[in-house]
């Protein structure tokens, strides 16, 4: 060998080797440029599998906002990617300041919320049931018709508005006067009941009647029209009691007392019922407003 790179070997003098013999050009992650002197890696080159773990403190040009890193921070989007789990706020709800909002006073910097006071009406409430000027709102959350116990053991119930019945041969459960009765439960029963029809030429009839089972028991009723005591025997009903009167007017006011000791047969529900007997075109009696119907449980 005499020559390298066309030099001779032979004689005095330096050798000189110039050049590396990487050419210039992208070589996949990295270009070669300046004859071999300048290597530069790519754009995108470096991937996830190709960086080693890093501690952030070496980490430069962090972003400042969610959507730095490629977060939407929208309230759907926050509900999407958040929808199960509780939620912990650190700091102060950005935008929220102290005072009313309405239905809600914000204080202490966002962090206490309360109701303001006759802010949750009727429509706010899940009861069931019918808000009106006769019911009211019980701890089971249902709207019912007022009842009232004595330190004698009564359940008071108060008609709260006239029930009417016209051209009903058949017997009609009065809406209010009804309560529940347990198979061997033995109960009293004690009515004052306020009645009237538009009818003078017929009788009216009324009674106690269970739902199902038997009235195993005895009792009375005395009616203003008529001077006799009538007697309430055992059955599926307590018996029909027959009422008159001499009034075309359903104003013209009458009264009716009634006492019923009985025990149940089955669990069932006892009913007040009223019927106008042979009906007529136009015949209608009437359960007045403030009837009252009492009922205890002896056992």
């Amino acid at each position: 060998m005499k020559t390298i790179n066309g030099n001779s070997i032979l004689g005095n003098g330096d050798l000189t080797v110039t050049g590396t013999g990487v050419s210039d050009g992208d070589k996949g992650d990295i270009t070669v440029s300046g004859s071999g002197t300048v290597w530069t890696i790519d754009n995108n080159a470096v991937t996830n599998a190709k960086i080693n773990d890093v501690d952030w403190s070496k980490v430069t040009g962090e972003p400042t906002t969610l959507s730095g890193y490629g977060i939407s921070d929208t309230k759907t989007n926050f509900n999407t990617a958040c929808s199960d789990g509780n939620f912990l706020f650190v700091g102060d709800i950005i935008g929220l300041t102290d005072g009313d909002k309405g239905d809600i006073t914000v204080s202490s910097s966002g962090t206490v919320w309360n109701i303001d006071a006759a802010t949750v009406g009727i429509t706010e409430l899940s009861a069931t049931g019918t808000a009106n000027n006769t019911t009211f709102l019980r701890g089971d959350n249902t709207w019912a018709t007022p009842t009232a116990a004595n330190p004698e053991g009564w359940t008071t119930i108060v008609k709260s508005a006239n029930q009417d019945v016209t051209n009903s041969a058949a017997f009609v459960n009065d809406t209010e006067f009804q309560f529940s009765v347990v198979a061997g439960g033995k109960y009293m029963i004690e009515m004052n009941v306020v009645w009237s029809a538009n009818d003078g030429n017929a009788d009216y009839g009324c009674r106690l009647s269970i739902s199902t089972g038997n009235m195993n028991g005895y009792g009375f009723a005395i009616a203003s029209d008529q001077t006799t005591t009538r007697q309430l025997t055992n059955g599926t009903s307590s018996g029909t009691i027959v009422l008159n009167t001499a009034s075309t007017s359903l104003d013209f006011l009458q009264s009716l007392t009634v006492t019923y000791c009985f025990s149940a047969s089955a669990n069932a529900t006892v009913r007040w019922q009223v019927a106008n007997g042979i009906a007529g075109a136009g015949r209608t009696s009437r359960t007045g407003k403030g009837s009252i119907m009492k009922y205890k449980r002896l056992d």
